[in-house]
């Protein structure tokens, strides 16, 4: 009688598809043999699998596939077949692992931040074994970097970068290796909003030191000021610290914008107009020079201050009859008539709008001169007759 070796087969619980960094697992059952079976091996397996568990009759594979690519296996065990026996059969699988598909987080996405404030975001890749390394290429705004898997800083400049992360498996070989992931992502910095102060210089007077500060807030310390357009009034500088001084040396309103640039070279702008006054208009009031009756007079009224040239005129009162005042501030003519005149002169300068200021003069005329009683015509014919009379006598006392 003639035996046969057994007819040994394998059997497996699934399908030869796999992918790297996704869990997976095959029963391979041996039957046609004397059970239990022994000395379960699968050959060729990829880094991640292997044997996990057996039994009389099967031996499992599982894990997690780090490796992508072909892999040619060979399961093989021993039954217990006596006699001739035992005996060990084999069978080759063909196992597939595809290479991981792997994701971001955040998706594609804009990122929003503020001008020299404190930015973050982490990024995190998936889908493969790991651990992962991250990359940036593209540009995003000075004072923000990329450092293991997160972008941050301050950013140092407004615009809009474009930008990619790129996230590679590490843990995962084999063919198509290594496997990464890209992302496209856009940071939008927005632009600092630098504010010039005050909103309004002070007043400045012709020829009187004039010092007012410009400061500025809303991006980087240090600034530095410049004008941008327009022109200082002459006399004036602007520092480059923003200190504004000088000394004045016309009147008029100038026009014209200061320009704020940060650290960073950040800037703002803001438009003045500085007002330069001259100085109060101010009458030199000093004591008339007295007059005589039909002697010329000549006197100069002054002004200093304000703008030239001036304007004089009588406004209250009256000048001596016989003096004139001229309109630049001479007083002059022939009195006629002695007497002590007082009157009010007004000077008005050539601003716009102009000023006026008033100052009272005293004039007195022949102030030392002796006046004579005036006679009626009775009194002055009795004085005629007196000086006859006497005019007689002394004639009679003549010729006794």
């Amino acid at each position: 009688m003639t035996v046969s070796d057994p007819v040994i087969t394998v059997t497996p619980s699934g399908g030869f598809a796999a992918t790297v960094g996704v869990a997976y697992t095959q029963t391979f059952t041996w039957s046609g043999g004397a059970s239990p079976y022994s000395g379960y091996q699968v050959t060729n397996l990829p880094a991640g699998l292997s044997i996990t568990a057996t039994s009389a009759d099967s031996a499992t594979i599982s894990g997690t596939p780090t490796a992508a690519g072909s892999f040619s296996l060979n399961a093989s065990a021993t039954d217990s077949s006596t006699g001739i026996g035992p005996f060990t059969a084999g069978q080759t699988f063909a196992l597939t692992v595809a290479g991981p598909t792997l994701t971001m987080t955040p998706a594609a996405t804009t990122f929003n931040a503020v001008y020299v404030t404190p930015f973050s975001q982490a990024f995190t890749a998936s889908g493969g074994v790991g651990p992962y390394t991250y990359a940036l290429t593209g540009s995003v705004a000075a004072g923000v970097s990329l450092a293991g898997d997160t972008l941050s800083g301050s950013p140092t400049a407004p615009g809009t970068f474009n930008f990619t992360i790129t996230a590679t498996d590490t843990g995962s070989t084999g063919t198509g290796s290594p496997f990464t992931v890209a992302v496209d992502y856009v940071l939008d910095v927005s632009a600092p909003t630098i504010v010039i102060d005050p909103a309004s210089l002070p007043d400045g007077v012709t020829s009187v030191a004039y010092n007012a500060t410009i400061s500025a807030t809303g991006g980087v310390a240090p600034y530095t000021f410049a004008v941008a357009a327009g022109s200082l009034p002459g006399g004036l500088s602007l520092a480059t610290d923003g200190t504004l001084s000088g000394i004045p040396t016309g009147p008029g309103t100038f026009n014209f914008d200061v320009e704020a640039s940060d650290a960073n070279g950040q800037t703002g702008t803001r438009s003045y107009a500085l007002v330069v006054q001259v100085p109060p208009l101010t009458f030199v009031s000093t004591p008339l020079a007295d007059g005589t009756v039909a002697f010329g007079y000549s006197q100069m009224l002054t002004a200093s201050d304000g703008l030239p040239p001036y304007q004089f005129a009588v406004t209250a009162g009256a000048l001596p009859p016989g003096l004139n005042l001229d309109p630049t501030g001479l007083i002059s003519g022939v009195p006629a008539s002695r007497g002590v005149y007082t009157f009010t002169v007004t000077v008005t300068d050539s601003n716009t709008p102009s000023a006026s200021v008033s100052a009272d003069f005293t004039i007195r005329i022949d102030p030392e001169a002796v006046d004579l009683p005036t006679l009626s015509n009775l009194s002055l014919l009795l004085l005629l007759t007196l000086i006859g009379l006497i005019g007689v006598t002394q004639l009679r006392r003549q010729r006794i």
